[in-house]
């Protein structure tokens, strides 16, 4: 699965609620290792949105990714949105994948459970939901599970698939 998450060379990656300075560290580190490495068939670029002096949102952009399940290069952008210094949730924009291809994706992961298209982690706590955007890209929201925020029938579902667990 293509992850959502950006991981440095140290072994360092991106989570919901890390603190904004961790994140502009690691995704600073990405890009730098990228083309220190010689990275030249991927195209690869950040940048942070502040507002008041404060980052709001962290982006870091890719272009010609490489991914077997869609057998083409990827266009995309990982959009790491800040709520008080710290990590809130993370948006993937496909730039150049359809709706399908991206749940394709996700469904390729088998340790996801889909669940009236919320793609739930293996323990409930995180999921990943696709949305269509008007100007026809497709994003890959992904978030921490606040069971009162999910539409009736996700709850109704998923109680019933806790119950079995």
């Amino acid at each position: 699965m293509l992850k959502t998450v950006v991981m440095a060379q140290d072994g360092d990656h991106v989570f919901i609620g890390q603190h904004v300075d961790s994140v502009q560290r690691i995704v600073a580190l990405e890009v730098q290792g990228h083309y220190n490495a010689g990275g030249y068939l991927v195209k690869m670029s950040a940048h942070t949105i502040d507002y008041k002096g404060k980052p709001v949102t962290i982006i870091l952009c890719k272009e010609n990714v490489l991914n077997a399940s869609v057998n083409k290069g990827i266009n995309l952008c990982v959009n790491y949105f800040i709520v008080k210094d710290t990590v809130f949730y993370i948006a993937t924009e496909y730039k150049n994948l359809s709706e399908i291809e991206v749940k394709g994706i996700l469904l390729s992961d088998r340790r996801l459970t889909n669940v009236a298209g919320y793609y739930f982690d293996s323990n409930y706590r995180f999921y990943h939901r696709v949305i269509k955007n008007g100007d026809g890209s497709v994003v890959d929201e992904y978030r921490k599970t606040v069971f009162e925020r999910l539409p009736l029938s996700v709850r109704e579902q998923l109680g019933i698939l806790l119950k079995k667990h």
